[in-house]
């Protein structure tokens, strides 16, 4: 099982593995802003259609009762995903240029990952995917458990996503050597090994210099983004396509330890 390659600049001092085609942190970050920017304008236009379209049938004035209630609660729905879509990049923003700020506080693992769950649930049903968990040991950690929660919700979405109708995701977590590690992990599509190294950094250039064009996963790279201004890190893994994956989460342990 191969474990993707966390991105990232080189070292001052130090040359990146990119030969002559080697880029400064800056101009990395400016690269994904740009990249998430394009995104942005993209998936803005789906939702803007569909409230656009239910606009127009309810100026028609040929709607009944229920339909209008139908029509202003997918206007409504349009408009969150707008909302949580432009909340997401600017946050990915923050965390990129250092001006995330982090309400810390030691709590167990367990509460951000089950609310998650449950916000999670609703999708999961919708797709005939089981979420199951979570398991494993009540621990301690140092974190701000609003932005802990969204990357859990990162997360358990995108694995649902990723999951046929009648598959399933599990949630585990466990400790060791100071360490909890939270871990994801479905049935679904999996990865495949070519892919992998370029999940958390999609801008990453070969060694001959060659730019790679394997696509934004915006909540990956958010989740990515949190876990790393806790101080964490985020590993994937996959056996293949169609063997599933895996996300795991490691923080540090908080010295209060286990929850009583």
């Amino acid at each position: 099982m191969t474990d993707a390659q966390r991105g990232g600049a080189a070292p001052a001092g130090e040359q990146a593995t990119a030969g002559p085609a080697a880029e400064s942190e800056a101009d990395q970050i400016r690269r994904l802003m740009n990249a998430l920017l394009s995104m942005l304008s993209h998936d803005l236009r789906t939702p803007l259609s569909a409230i656009s379209g239910w606009l127009f049938l309810l100026e028609s004035d040929k709607l009944d009762a229920a339909a209008r209630k139908r029509a202003l609660g997918k206007i409504k729905s349009n408009i969150d995903d707008q909302v949580q879509l432009i909340d997401d990049v600017l946050l990915l923003s923050r965390c990129k240029t250092g001006h995330l700020k982090l309400d810390l506080t030691p709590v167990s693992a367990m509460i951000p990952l089950s609310a998650a769950l449950e916000t999670t649930r609703p999708s999961a049903k919708t797709g005939h995917v089981e979420l199951h968990g979570p398991v494993g040991e009540d621990l301690q950690i140092n974190a701000d458990s609003q932005r802990l929660h969204r990357v859990f919700e990162l997360l358990l979405v995108r694995a649902v996503k990723n999951t046929p109708s009648g598959g399933s995701v599990k949630t585990e977590v466990h400790g060791r050597d100071g360490v909890v590690e939270i871990s994801i992990s479905d049935n679904g599509r999996g990865i495949s090994a070519a892919a992998l190294p370029f999940l958390l950094n999609p801008l990453a250039r070969s060694e001959d210099g060659a730019g790679r064009a394997h696509g934004l996963d915006k909540g990956l790279l958010l989740a990515h983004a949190l876990v790393e201004a806790h101080h964490g890190k985020l590993r994937i893994a996959s056996a293949g396509e169609g063997m599933g994956a895996s996300v795991t989460i490691e923080l540090p342990a908080s010295r209060a330890g286990r929850c009583a």
